[in-house]
């Protein structure tokens, strides 16, 4: 159980503690990732610290009772107390470095948002579970969220929100796979708004094109041909050359495969617009 401060500390914002990590509260559900990191990363955690050191303080709040609770840090908080936890001579174990924050429940979360977005330590996963609780327990605006997710001081798009929160249908084998970079976040997007009885098919279909590998084209092209999705999506770039390249390599007439030759060169930058309409009117005058 975690200690109260000794009466005569007088902790206040901006001070700094050392102290034993066993001795915090420390409340998994308030850290700012959704899946927890595996022993692996909190491992390499733990050698980074031991290498470097630890170079920034974790934030921490003080409850009403004088007991010191963990608001940001979670994973280096672990690691500190997966090398306590390993130490037989009690000289070797180590204290964490606290910053005093003066933050009520909201402020606190909005602070691990913002630490974990400057190490880059959370994925679009992690993000969309924030996003929903951000809405659901602080009872943030969309246009709030946005503004706290900005990037270089731009707000975030009301597509992109509505793309988070897609993500956070999706059945929990899904999001850990998103999670763990095995799909993309594009990937995902689509699968969430797939008829939830196709989508294994549709990414096992992706997976077997792409020799064990599932990309966001091989899922598309599996979505049509099962008509997994509400609404087909529009061709992609790759989809459309690969259609163009076989009209020039293959048509038997001269003008199609001129007209398909004009599109991949103006495509891949070769022929400027002028000269590409310039190139299409030719074939029919």
């Amino acid at each position: 159980m975690a200690r109260a401060l000794n009466a005569d500390v007088d902790a206040r914002r901006g001070d700094l503690l050392r102290m034993w990590p066993e001795d915090l509260i420390v409340n998994p559900a308030k850290r700012g990732r959704f899946i927890p990191p595996t022993q692996e990363e909190v491992e390499e955690k733990l050698a980074s610290i031991l290498e470097l050191g630890q170079l920034q303080p974790c934030p921490v709040t003080i409850t009403f009772d004088r007991r010191v609770e963990l608001a940001a840090g979670f994973t280096r908080w672990e690691a500190f107390m997966l090398w306590n936890s390993r130490q037989t001579d009690p000289k070797l174990r180590r204290r964490i470095e606290l910053k005093v924050i003066d933050a009520n429940p909201e402020e606190s979360f909005l602070a691990n948002i913002a630490e974990n977005r400057m190490r880059n330590a959370t994925t679009v996963i992690d993000d969309a579970h924030n996003i929903r609780r951000l809405a659901r327990d602080f009872s943030k605006t969309d246009a709030e969220i946005c503004a706290i997710y900005a990037e270089r001081g731009k707000p975030m798009s009301s597509g992109w929100l509505d793309n988070m929160r897609l993500l956070t249908s999706l059945p929990r084998e899904q999001q850990e796979a998103i999670h763990r970079g095995h799909l993309n976040a594009t990937t995902g997007y689509l699968l969430a708004q797939m008829d939830p009885a196709k989508r294994e098919e549709v990414l096992k279909e992706a997976k077997e094109a792409g020799e064990g590998k599932v990309t966001t084209a091989g899922v598309v092209k599996a979505a049509r041909k099962q008509k997994a999705l509400r609404a087909s999506p529009s061709l992609r770039t790759p989809e459309l050359n690969a259609t163009f390249r076989y009209l020039k390599d293959k048509d038997k007439n001269p003008r199609v495969k001129q007209l398909a030759g004009a599109y991949l060169d103006y495509q891949a930058g070769k022929l400027t617009e002028p000269d590409f309409f310039g190139a299409v009117h030719a074939l029919f005058s």
